[in-house]
């Protein structure tokens, strides 16, 4: 097996490291995706962690039709305001339907 870069069993716990020009690429990418969106505060708190309902004001504020995280508490909500919380596996299989 043969690698343009390689990597030490110790660094990154084991795992490679993209190289800065697909970060980069990436990152330009996510970027003409994304747009800002000027959130307000739940009028009460929905998630068991405080911090996750900004994530979910944003939510409200884009708009949007799904929320994609690892985070459980918010994952233990399932649903929002008709907006889906799902895992990203769960939401691959839900592009590809």
């Amino acid at each position: 097996m043969s690698s343009s870069r390689s990597c030490s069993a110790g660094s990154l716990q084991g795992r490679c490291r993209p190289p800065d020009s697909l970060l980069i690429s990436s990152v330009s990418h996510y970027r003409r995706l994304a747009y800002r969106v000027t959130t307000r505060q739940l009028t009460q708190r929905i998630s068991r962690d405080a911090d996750d309902d900004q994530v979910l004001a944003c939510a409200l504020a884009a708009k949007a039709d799904l929320i994609v995280s690892g985070d459980r508490d918010l994952l233990t909500l399932k649903v929002f305001r008709n907006i889906p919380i799902v895992t990203a596996a769960e939401a691959v299989l839900l592009a590809t339907k």
